[in-house]
């Protein structure tokens, strides 16, 4: 065993000469709070897809926060993102995996990072989105954040209400 200094990459570019300037989503980012509400239905299929708000590319996911009434039978939700306007799957266990939804949080309950499954994890939390995508650059684009369901909806009126932070 030995003592040591770890510097995270915040100090690593301050000291770096020339200094390398942080990112905004690193830094004095500002935040922005979104939050959405959805009510899956008794016959919701697996699949089903509940489209919760748009975040940019540029964008670091700074919080994702859940609060839901009880589902018995909706274990399975995987938080991701989709490409706006209806369209495909971009990554659906980006932000978390297989959140269950069977017992009911009465408070928001903070999600990420650290969902078994999820690409976001702790060591890779400084991230903005493009790079948690594995893109080369920024496309300079808006993704819906969206839940999707890995199994049937049986009951009736669940409650989710979904809130996010970013930092840009």
């Amino acid at each position: 065993m030995a003592v040591v200094t770890r510097k995270s990459t915040q100090i690593t570019n301050a000291e770096a000469r020339p200094i390398i300037r942080n990112t905004s989503t690193q830094v004095e980012g500002e935040p922005v709070e979104n939050v959405a509400y959805v009510n899956p239905q008794n016959g919701d299929s697996a699949n089903s897809i509940y489209r919760l708000g748009r975040v940019r590319s540029g964008d670091r996911l700074a919080a994702l926060q859940l609060a839901n009434t009880a589902g018995t039978t909706c274990a399975s939700n995987d938080f991701g993102l989709y490409d706006i306007e209806g369209g495909a799957v971009v990554n659906a266990t980006l932000f978390a995996h297989a959140i269950d939804l069977t017992a009911a949080r009465t408070t928001f309950t903070g999600l990420i990072p650290g969902s078994s499954g999820a690409t976001l994890t702790i060591a890779n939390s400084e991230q903005r989105i493009w790079e948690l995508l594995g893109l080369a650059q920024d496309p300079f684009k808006e993704y819906d954040l969206a839940i999707t369901a890995n199994n049937n909806f049986t009951v009736s009126n669940v409650d989710v209400s979904v809130k996010w932070t970013v930092v840009r």
